[in-house]
C-alpha cells in the first residue's frame, strides 16, 4: 500500500455521496429518457441547476465516470450496467443507495471506535449511537428511515428474489404454500407468486411493517412475530434475516421454522437466501462485500454474516434442538443461488456430503463430479455471472430413508430453465394478527 492507496481509502465516503447524489438527481433516469449521449448542458438543464454549477456537475460526473458508473463519449455521457441498476424503472438499487448513506446509518457507523473502547457487554454500536435505542427501535420510531429500510430491502430483493425465480425454479417445485418470514412490505413474495401463481404466498412481519405492505391481490400478510409464531406452510422462505440476529436468536427462529412445516408432507422446507462468506473466493469483490456487510450487521445489530462451516453448524444445530421427540425426517443442506458456477459446486458438494455422512449416506458420483471440477475448474453453468456474495441455502426435510435429497439424484442442484412470470392469483389480501409482538 502506498500513499495513494491511503488516501483514496480514507476518501472512499466521498465515492459514495456521489453516487448518492446521482440517485437523488435521478441522473441516470434523465440520461436513460435523453435517448442518446447526453451534453453535459443538456443534463445541468434537465435536472434543472443554475449555469453557474454546470462546471460543478461536470466535476461530479468525472468521478462517477473515473467510478465506472457512467460512460463518457465525445457527444456526452451514457449509462453503463452499473447506472442501469438505479434506474427507478429496473431493479432500483437507488433505493438502496438512499438506506445505505442516510445520515441516521452513517453516523452510526461513525460510532464503532467509541464502541469498542468503551462499549458494555450486550450493548451495540448502534445502542451507544442512539442513546441505548436498538435499530429496530429506529425504524419503528423514525418514520422517514423505516421508508427507506423498507424501499431499499425492495429494491435488492427484485434483484436478488428475480434471478433466483429464473435460474433455480426448481427450488419450488411441489409446493403449495410459502411463508416469507420477515417479509417486510412484500417485494420478494410478489416476484415469487407473480412467477408462480399457484403457490400461496404470505408475508409474515411485524404490525407497523405490514400495514405498508404493498396493495396486492398476489399474497396475503399476516401480523405477528417470528420468534412467537410462523403460519404453517410447506416452505418458510428466510431472505437477508438471519444476518440480523446472533447464532441463539437464529437457533429460536429456526425452530419456529421448523415447527411451522411439522409433521407436514415430504418436500416441506426452509429456505434462506443470505450471503455466506467465502474467504477463497476468487472474485475479490464478492469477498468485500461479505466483509462490508459483517461490519454492517455487527454496527447494526451486534450480529454477523456466516461461513460456510458456520452456517452448516447453525442450521444443524437448530435440527437438533428443537426439543421435540426425534422426527424421522433429517434436515438436509442444499445450495445455492450463486452465479459463480465452482463456488456452486464446491460449496453444494460439501454441504450434501456432509449432511449425507450424518445419515450413513455417500454419493460417489458427486464426490466424483466435485474433484473432477476441483482440478478443471469448470461446470456447465454460465460462468458470466458474477454474483457469488448472493446465496440461498434450502434445507429440505426429508424421510431418512431416502438419503440425499437433490433435483436429479447425484448430489448436484442443477438450473432449469427461466419461468415466465404470469398474471396475479386473485388471493385475499388481507392482515390478520396471529400473536402479540415481542420487544425486540
Amino acid at each position: 500500500m502506498d500513499l495513494t492507496s491511503v488516501l483514496n481509502e480514507s476518501l472512499t465516503y466521498i465515492s459514495s455521496f456521489a453516487l448518492r447524489c446521482a440517485v437523488d438527481l435521478d441522473i441516470s433516469g434523465r440520461i436513460q429518457a435523453y435517448g442518446r449521449p447526453m451534453p453535459l448542458n443538456e443534463l445541468a438543464r434537465s435536472i434543472p441547476i443554475s449555469p453557474e454549477k454546470d462546471m460543478m456537475l461536470g466535476r461530479l460526473m468525472a468521478l462517477l465516470v473515473q467510478k465506472e458508473v457512467f460512460a463518457q463519449d465525445e457527444a456526452g455521457y451514457v449509462l453503463t450496467p452499473f447506472s442501469k441498476l438505479i434506474l427507478t424503472e429496473r431493479s432500483n438499487m437507488g433505493a438502496f443507495v438512499r438506506f445505505i448513506t442516510e445520515p441516521v446509518l452513517t453516523e452510526l457507523i461513525c460510532t464503532m471506535s467509541k464502541w469498542f473502547k468503551d462499549g458494555g457487554a450486550g450493548s451495540t454500536v448502534s445502542m451507544m449511537a442512539n442513546d441505548g435505542k436498538k435499530f429496530w427501535d429506529l425504524l419503528r420510531e423514525n418514520s422517514e428511515f423505516g421508508n427507506l429500510f423498507n424501499e431499499g430491502l425492495a429494491s435488492h430483493s427484485k434483484q436478488v428474489i428475480g434471478d433466483l425465480v429464473k435460474c433455480y425454479p426448481h427450488i419450488f417445485d411441489g409446493l403449495h404454500s410459502l411463508v416469507d418470514v420477515g417479509g417486510g412490505t412484500g417485494s420478494a413474495a410478489k416476484i415469487i407468486a407473480d412467477a408462480f401463481p399457484s403457490l400461496k404466498c404470505t408475508v409474515l412481519d411485524l404490525p407497523h411493517v405490514v400495514a405498508k405492505a404493498l396493495e396486492d391481490d398476489s399474497f396475503n400478510v399476516v401480523a405477528g412475530d417470528m420468534f412467537e409464531k410462523i403460519p404453517p406452510a410447506d416452505a418458510i422462505f428466510l431472505k437477508n434475516v438471519l444476518h440480523d440476529w446472533c447464532d441463539e436468536d437464529c437457533v429460536r427462529i429456526l425452530k419456529r421454522c421448523k415447527e411451522a412445516i411439522e409433521p407436514r408432507k415430504d418436500g416441506s422446507k426452509v429456505i434462506v437466501v443470505d450471503i455466506i462468506q467465502d474467504f477463497e473466493n476468487n472474485n475479490p469483490k464478492a469477498t468485500e462485500t461479505g466483509f462490508l456487510f459483517d461490519i454492517l450487521m455487527m454496527c447494526c445489530h451486534g450480529a454477523k454474516e456466516r461461513n460456510k462451516q458456520e452456517w452448516h453448524d447453525l442450521i444443524l444445530g437448530a435440527d437438533q434442538t428443537t426439543g421435540r421427540r426425534k422426527s424421522r425426517r433429517q434436515s438436509q443442506i442444499i445450495i445455492p443461488v450463486a452465479e459463480t458456477p465452482v463456488a456452486v459446486s464446491i460449496v453444494a458438494d460439501t454441504f450434501l456430503m456432509t449432511a449425507q455422512r450424518k445419515q450413513g449416506v455417500t454419493n460417489t458420483k458427486a464426490n466424483q463430479e466435485h474433484e473432477n471440477q476441483n482440478r478443471t475448474g469448470k461446470t456447465s453453468t454460465n460462468k458470466n455471472k458474477q454474483k457469488a456474495h448472493e446465496w440461498c441455502i434450502s434445507t429440505l426435510n426429508t424421510k431418512r430413508q431416502r438419503g440425499a435429497s437433490t433435483s436429479n439424484g447425484t448430489g448436484k442442484v442443477r438450473p432449469k430453465k427461466p419461468v415466465t412470470p404470469q398474471s396475479h392469483r386473485n388471493t385475499q389480501h388481507k392482515a390478520k394478527e396471529i400473536s402479540k409482538p415481542a420487544n425486540q
